[in-house]
């Protein structure tokens, strides 16, 4: 049976703000290199190679480096990689869980479920998996921290999913 107090403390999950710092890193060095490597790349598969898709993005790339040199083209790959991981930051989910209620956040979109409402929620191939007490699905998230999300709804009492 259910323990907690309509005052208890919330707990919220999501990403860290390392990790969030590593996203960001990992994308705008992957970026610059990515576009640094595809403009060298791209010069070489126009020259060599009879029939190469996509030949018109490869022209103008090719066109820009020529414009703002191998390093400008990186740049450019970085701040381009850089907005990249900012937006997966943006769409990874926050959960904040209390004893009476569930709230997920994901960019804009906001999935709150009282307790009264959920039948049963659990992680499934590392999706949030909600149900209700007619074991319709409301809710089927991927998400991370998969560990710390079981062991707060374990903590809460909250009705767990079986059958996995």
């Amino acid at each position: 049976m259910h323990q907690g107090t309509s005052g208890d403390e919330p707990i919220t999950i999501e990403m860290t703000q390392a990790d969030q710092i590593i996203v960001t890193m990992v994308a705008t060095i992957g970026g610059a290199i990515l576009l640094f490597v595809l403009s060298k790349g791209a010069v070489w598969a126009l020259a060599n190679l009879p029939w190469v898709p996509w030949d018109g993005p490869l022209k103008l790339l090719i066109a820009g480096e020529q414009m703002v040199t191998g390093w400008g083209v990186a740049a450019i790959g970085g701040v381009l990689g850089f907005l990249a991981g900012i937006l997966l930051i943006h769409d990874e989910p926050i959960l904040t869980i209390t004893s009476s209620e569930l709230l997920v956040c994901k960019g804009d979109k906001r999935h709150r479920f009282a307790r009264a409402q959920v039948g049963a929620v659990g992680i499934i191939n590392r999706h949030l998996v909600i149900r209700d007490h007619s074991n319709v699905e409301l809710l089927y998230m991927k998400i991370d921290h998969r560990d710390r999300i079981e062991a707060t709804l374990r903590a809460g009492d909250w009705p767990q999913l079986h059958g996995r």
